[in-house]
């Protein structure tokens, strides 16, 4: 799934679709942390998803910079999120509590692009991204383990 968004990402850009950056240094700390939190919360895993919280973020950031100068920031933002949404339901999300995470990753995505939109901070949109997946992950919100095979959060693959 991931070489789909590198490869979304990668034709973005060849549109010349960017990402605005006002960085400041306090990002890469709060990015350092989130990191560091999904590490303990998940282990090595823990690693490998902030990865792939960035990947996931710049993709939908970008596809979000390119989408709201037609549609306006509010349909815009909730357009773009639905690709990310739907994207998470394979296999391990068909379980049990589905129902929540429709809007819940709706939500987040509206709100991860509105808040690029407001700050033009990427990394804090990547931070937030990377911690709250990891507590919803560890949780068993957004993966629930198969009941007959007992899948820890370390076995998951991203």
């Amino acid at each position: 799934m991931h070489g789909f968004v590198l490869l979304s990402i990668f034709l973005l850009s060849i549109i010349h679709v960017s990402l605005n950056w006002n960085f400041q240094a306090y990002q890469l700390l709060i990015l350092g942390a989130g990191t560091l939190l999904s590490v303990y919360l998940m282990g090595f895993r823990g690693l490998l998803y902030a990865v792939s919280s960035a990947i996931q973020e710049y993709c939908l950031l970008l596809a979000s910079v390119l989408i709201i100068p037609t549609t306006g920031l509010w349909l815009g933002a909730i357009i773009t999120s639905l690709p990310y949404t739907f994207a998470h339901f394979g296999r391990r999300l068909e379980k049990p509590n589905w129902y929540w995470k429709f809007p819940l990753l709706s939500l987040y995505g509206t709100f991860s692009i509105l808040l690029y939109f407001w700050f033009q901070q990427p990394l804090l949109n990547i931070a937030l991204h990377t911690v709250a997946g990891a507590i919803l992950i560890r949780i068993g919100i957004l993966y629930q383990p198969d009941k007959n095979n007992k899948t820890s959060v370390e076995e998951i693959n991203f």
